[in-house]
């Protein structure tokens, strides 16, 4: 028989706003303070198609393999995920059944998805300045 599949890590990252799109040090930054509280990070980031349906026809700014390749040169990131609906991302959480469930801040008090799989949820802070939102508004206020 086939051997067992590994176990899975006891840390789990979601995000759910297209991290990294237009700001790697938020990407890069959430990352190495999410790894600080597990042994492995498996990140989970939308599709092109549910950022936009989500943000709007404009965003991602950039696209999927762009997103995935900046998570997966990150020394603290182990594996990247790419969900396009809540459902999967659901399912993918309960797959893991993870230690830890990070998410932003803004999640507090609200239905964080697939928080009953995890043994708990840790809130990470934004830093200030940095919004993708925000970012791509300057840019476009500029160039008008």
């Amino acid at each position: 028989p086939p051997p067992p599949p590994p176990p899975p890590p006891p840390f789990f990252f979601q995000a759910e706003d297209g991290i990294g799109d237009a700001s790697c040090l938020v990407g890069s930054e959430m990352c190495i303070r999410d790894r600080s509280l597990g042994d492995k990070l498996a990140v989970g980031i939308d599709s092109d198609d549910k950022v936009s349906i989500d943000k709007g026809p404009d965003r991602p700014y950039n696209n999927i393999n762009d997103r995935v390749y900046a998570l997966q040169s990150l020394k603290a990131v182990n594996e990247v995920y790419v969900f396009n609906s809540r459902k999967e991302l659901e399912d993918l959480i309960e797959n893991y059944q993870p230690d830890c469930l990070v998410v932003g801040s803004d999640w507090k008090d609200k239905d964080v998805v697939g928080g009953h799989f995890a043994k708990k949820i840790v809130y990470f802070n934004r830093i200030e300045g940095y919004s993708t939102t925000n970012i791509l508004t300057n840019d476009r206020e500029q160039v008008i």
